[in-house]
């Protein structure tokens, strides 16, 4: 659940194996124990090979098990994560210390959200961001991971209309113009395929659908990726963004599951016998 410094209750990783990365981080902060225990010994004992190779081999696992602990921070905290990179600048890379009590206090952030989920967790259902559409959190998870939420939007909303434009062929229009475009009630001509949900055409349910599939686009590309795309930093919470995220969901769902209608042809039945 992605609570870090702004404690919303919205989960925005995949489900975490968090006895896993407790296991990760205490065996991350022995290491870093002994490899300053060692580099102490070694100190006090003046220039000793043996020595000196004993805590070789020890800096190697620390540098070897330094990927994964990364990665787990940046799931848990991005503040976490922020500490960790001023750690490893070049001038503190020998700071086990330093590194041994970062990842200690990882290990109480962690307990300290299975905690909060256990007993503060809301009564209402949660939303796990894994199951929005591929399309839409594929696109956004990389930004998303960076704390960039706007642009999050922006990339979700642009590879919905390249999938738009990919599925129906039309890559004359882009963004609002195509989306209305596609989902116009209006028939099919030579230059210009519509979407049609399969429900049922000329049914009040349908029509009702396809009207909502079209203001729902408007809604998207007006209200949504525009502002994302104007502004650098549009201010959004992670609430707010996830909102947005949400919406784009399901407006690929209903692209997603639409057959094409071109010219001369109803939905589905180019595929008849």
């Amino acid at each position: 659940m992605a609570r870090g410094s702004s404690g919303k209750a919205w989960k925005t990783t995949a489900k975490m194996n968090r006895p896993w990365m407790r296991e990760q981080l205490e065996a991350y902060a022995g290491l870093c124990e002994e490899a300053e225990l060692s580099r102490q010994q070694r100190r006090q004992a003046g220039i000793a090979f043996m020595m000196a190779d004993a805590e070789a081999s020890i800096r190697d696992r620390v540098v070897m098990a330094e990927p994964t602990i990364a990665e787990i921070l940046a799931r848990m905290d991005l503040a976490l994560r922020a500490d960790w990179d001023r750690l490893l600048r070049p001038a503190l890379v020998a700071d086990y210390g330093s590194r041994r009590a970062l990842a200690i206090r990882a290990i109480g952030v962690l307990d300290s959200q299975v905690a909060a989920e256990e007993h503060l967790r809301p009564d209402g259902p949660m939303l796990l961001a894994e199951q929005l559409h591929p399309w839409v959190w594929g696109a956004a998870w990389p930004l998303w991971q960076a704390g960039a939420r706007g642009l999050a939007v922006e990339q979700s909303a642009k590879t919905l209309v390249a999938r738009a434009q990919q599925k129906t062929g039309l890559y004359s229009q882009t963004d609002r113009e195509l989306m209305e475009g596609l989902w116009s009630e209006r028939p099919a001509t030579k230059e210009q395929p519509r979407l049609r949900l399969p429900r049922g055409p000329n049914t009040k349910t349908w029509e009702s659908q396809q009207e909502g599939a079209r203001s729902l686009s408007r809604a998207c590309f007006t209200g949504m990726r525009n502002v994302a795309s104007h502004h650098l930093d549009p201010g959004w919470s992670e609430a707010e963004a996830l909102e947005y995220l949400a919406c784009l969901s399901v407006l690929a769902r209903w692209v997603d599951e639409a057959e094409v209608e071109r010219v001369g042809e109803l939905p589905g039945l180019a595929e008849q016998p």
